[in-house]
């Protein structure tokens, strides 16, 4: 099935409940915590923890709020991350409200959560929580255009983070790293698990994931380092940070520096390959990703700067290109 009818009663339904919900980002949480309860019939299947602490951390920004509607004296919400929240719970939804319906999905996303409803393990979960993401960024791209560079990058982070911990679930080989150790088929599903505590731990990082919307260039050191963007300014500014927050950073070294900088391609090629979303060439240009600028139709939007490019052991992208994955 590659596409059902995006009018269907139970598409239609699953956007009349998201309607109901739209403008107030606690009621959208409570749908999201609705629709696993109903899976995770057993305590140690905790799927649907990653999402609902990736909302909370959401809705603390305030990108889930009106547009018209700010936080705390702070700017109103994000019609971009509000566009793919809302995508990713229709999609969930009308998933939930097709169970025991014989009415064909209306989209492969779709039909990724029915399986996961059908039979519920990690691989099904990423694999349709993904799916519905990546959709929603190709939908979204013109939302994102109207974001600034900050944010614009902070949505390839997120993305290439998830294409991640997928990979840890199904190829954990191409993670790299530690697992280079003989130990990828055994920890790599553990680590990336949805229901990890991991998750909780890396959103309540700020370096992570930013407490403030919108970034600005010029914000504070911590948003030019998510940026990329290495001045002798940036580094002063970033060695003058109490030691709590250099402990973060390097965190955020490990994880975006370390483990996924050199895999990118790789990532960005399994995810391709794994969700058959060929469209997933768009979002990275030179091994670097670059969402929304690599979407077709982008005009002259000139899109979030690249990763340095440090030069990667030929040893490491021989692993990579050596995983097996193909665009």
């Amino acid at each position: 099935m590659r596409g059902g009818d995006p009018t269907s009663p139970a598409r239609r339904k699953a956007e009349a409940q998201m309607r109901a919900a739209r403008d107030d980002p606690f009621e959208r949480l409570a749908l999201a915590k609705a629709f696993f309860e109903a899976v995770e019939r057993e305590p140690e299947h905790r799927y649907g923890r990653s999402e609902i602490e990736f909302m909370e951390w959401e809705i603390d920004r305030g990108v889930l709020h009106p547009e018209s509607v700010g936080v705390d004296g702070r700017q109103g919400g994000s019609p971009w991350w509000r566009a793919v929240n809302e995508h990713l719970l229709c999609d969930a939804l009308e998933a939930q409200l097709l169970v025991g319906d014989p009415t064909p999905p209306s989209s492969i996303a779709v039909e990724h959560w029915q399986k996961f409803l059908h039979r519920p393990d990690p691989v099904a979960f990423y694999r349709a929580h993904n799916t519905s993401v990546v959709s929603a960024y190709l939908a979204a791209a013109d939302l994102a255009a109207a974001e600034n560079v900050a944010e614009q990058t902070l949505m390839n982070l997120v993305l290439s983070r998830l294409f991640y911990v997928h990979a840890l679930n199904l190829r954990p080989q191409l993670a790299g790293g530690l697992f280079r150790l003989g130990l990828a088929a055994r920890l790599g599903p553990v680590i990336g698990s949805p229901g990890s505590r991991l998750v909780g731990l890396a959103v309540h990082c700020s370096d992570l994931y930013p407490d403030r919307y919108p970034l600005g260039e010029h914000d504070d050191a911590r948003h030019q380092v998510l940026l990329r963007a290495r001045t002798v300014a940036t580094n002063a500014a970033e060695a003058a940070r109490p030691r709590r927050a250099l402990r973060s950073r390097a965190l955020e070294r490990v994880i975006d520096d370390w483990l996924l900088r050199p895999r990118l391609a790789g990532l960005y090629a399994f995810a391709a390959q794994d969700l058959n979303i060929q469209r997933i060439a768009e979002l990275i240009r030179g091994g670097y990703p670059s969402y929304p600028r690599g979407i077709a139709h982008r005009g002259t939007h000139a899109g979030p700067r690249p990763w340095p490019r440090r030069a990667v052991p030929a040893r490491r992208a021989g692993a990579v290109a050596a995983s097996g994955c193909a665009t």
